[in-house]
């Protein structure tokens, strides 16, 4: 019984012709796949099907109804570009040419405590004269300039107190007969 299953089947020429005429390639039988069809279960509860369907929720990427209007999705979009988990892609590159106008975030040290932990591993673009990433790279503990713009950790763990000198006024001393001292 298997013998005949993979025994070579010719097609006619009638059969040839029509399927170049629907412009399909024509397989060997003996290659072709039997598909079986299930037919899916049927879901009786409404609401999975409301949200199935984008009636609410996020109605999932289906491109219908996603719960939100076009007006709040433009503030959602607005409010990521200045959360700080987006750089500004001019800003990593070198420099932004818009400058405090740029409606992207350019906190670099914000930037660095929201981003993802480096990868392990070298920087792909290690072979060229700058990587096309910048400060985005999740390879960038590994660029020659990172030490300039990464945060440093303090190493005893505590919060870095402000630096106070005291400044002495710098007088010639003066002894009691009025002469200068030598020092």
């Amino acid at each position: 019984m298997d013998e005949e299953k993979f025994k070579p089947q010719r097609r006619t020429r009638e059969e040839l012709d029509k399927l170049l005429e629907r412009n399909d390639a024509p397989i060997k039988k003996e290659y072709l796949v039997e598909i079986k069809r299930v037919k899916p279960a049927q879901d009786p509860d409404p609401e999975t099907k409301e949200v199935s369907e984008g009636k609410r929720g996020d109605g999932g990427v289906d491109g219908k109804r996603t719960g939100k209007s076009r007006k709040q999705q433009k503030q959602d979009r607005e409010d990521s570009m200045k959360s700080g988990e987006n750089l500004c892609q001019a800003l990593a590159k070198g420099n932004c040419t818009f400058g405090d106008s740029c409606r992207f975030n350019h906190d670099v040290s914000k930037y660095f405590s929201l981003k993802a932990k480096d990868l392990p591993g070298a920087c792909p673009f290690k072979s060229l004269p700058k990587c096309p990433y910048g400060v985005t790279c999740r390879y960038y503990q590994t660029h020659p300039d990172s030490e300039a713009l990464m945060p440093q950790p303090d190493p005893a763990g505590e919060p870095e107190k402000p630096k106070v000198e005291a400044v002495e006024e710098l007088k010639p001393k003066v002894e009691a007969d009025g002469d200068e001292a030598q020092g």
